[in-house]
């Protein structure tokens, strides 16, 4: 470069400022938060698939996120999510409403969510087999007789031993 040519520095990008969903403290983002160390880029980072929720999802959102006191719109949105396996986007969108968990409507909505995604992590009922269950019985039953043989044994030689002491 010449001493003509001005440098050019480069633009910086905007901080944007960010309240930590933990704590409630507010900084710029995402440098883990300075008052509890909250991790706001593994916050964000895609737990699933990664898979972005589909654009209805999204305009439903947008129209419904603003009307706290529609409880039937509110649970359909989360049973939509669910049917779209997009119930992360529906627990962080509940969040970013109210990060600190301070509005009980929000907070009921959050619990929606988890009870759905807890629902899906249940184990199903399987059906037993038949021959496992059998040999489990059977298994049982020779321990059973084992422990009876050793306990019949252990009589048999104790009166044995006190025989021999008792004749003279």
């Amino acid at each position: 470069m010449s001493e003509t040519d001005p440098q050019v520095e480069p633009e910086k990008e905007p901080q944007m400022a960010a309240t930590c969903p933990k704590c409630g403290h507010e900084q710029v983002a995402p440098a883990p938060c300075h008052r509890c160390g909250f991790d706001f880029e593994r916050h964000e980072a895609p737990l699933g698939g990664g898979e972005p929720p589909p654009q209805a999802l999204l305009d439903q959102w947008d129209q419904l996120h603003a009307q706290l006191d529609d409880t039937e719109a509110h649970h359909a949105f989360i049973r939509a999510c669910a049917i779209a396996d997009q119930l992360e986007f529906a627990g962080r969108s509940y969040q970013r409403l109210d990060p600190l968990g301070r509005d009980e409507r929000i907070s009921a909505y959050r619990q929606r969510v988890l009870n759905a995604a807890l629902a899906r992590l249940a184990p199903t009922a399987t059906q037993r087999d038949p021959d496992r269950d059998r040999l489990r019985v059977l298994l049982l039953l020779l321990f059973g007789a084992l422990i009876l043989l050793a306990f019949t044994a252990g009589i048999y030689y104790a009166g044995q031993a006190m025989e021999r002491r008792w004749i003279p």
